[in-house]
């Protein structure tokens, strides 16, 4: 079965950003690679950030998990704001938190459906990271 899994590095990993910027032919790829099966690793946050907190989602794994009607599952990292530094890329010693959280479903293939998802995915990771809410501290 295929899953989509969504890990949130606070800060997230680098390769976030590569996938921020995929084009529509590139969302129609990983979209076959998912209907083939094979599961897809996201990093929702894009970017490495030394202030604390869960930063603003970018979309790509939410819209494909509803569209695609495959479990998205979120995995929440903590303890990587000091092993993997902003503007390093030379890992440090340290300890790395993993916490697999329970699969959720999208609602439907909409993008309303893939904005819920988004927001379920967000609230389970804020219960097990002991981050702020970048978007609560924006407002």
């Amino acid at each position: 079965m295929a899953v989509v899994v969504m890990a949130t590095i606070v800060p997230a990993a680098v390769i976030g950003q590569h996938v921020a910027q995929c084009a529509a032919a590139d969302a129609e790829a990983l979209a076959a690679i998912l209907d083939a099966g094979q599961s897809l690793v996201f990093f929702p946050e894009g970017t490495l950030s030394r202030e604390p907190g869960l930063q603003p989602f970018r979309m790509g794994a939410f819209v494909l998990a509803a569209r695609a009607d495959v479990p998205l599952l979120p995995v929440a990292l903590g303890g990587t704001r000091m092993v993997l530094r902003d503007g390093q890329w030379f890992p440090h010693r340290g300890e790395v938190r993993v916490d697999l959280c329970g699969h959720l479903l999208a609602d439907g293939h909409e993008w309303l459906d893939a904005i819920k998802l988004r927001d379920k995915a967000r609230a389970v990771l804020l219960q097990r990271l002991d981050e702020p809410d970048r978007l609560r501290l924006a407002s």
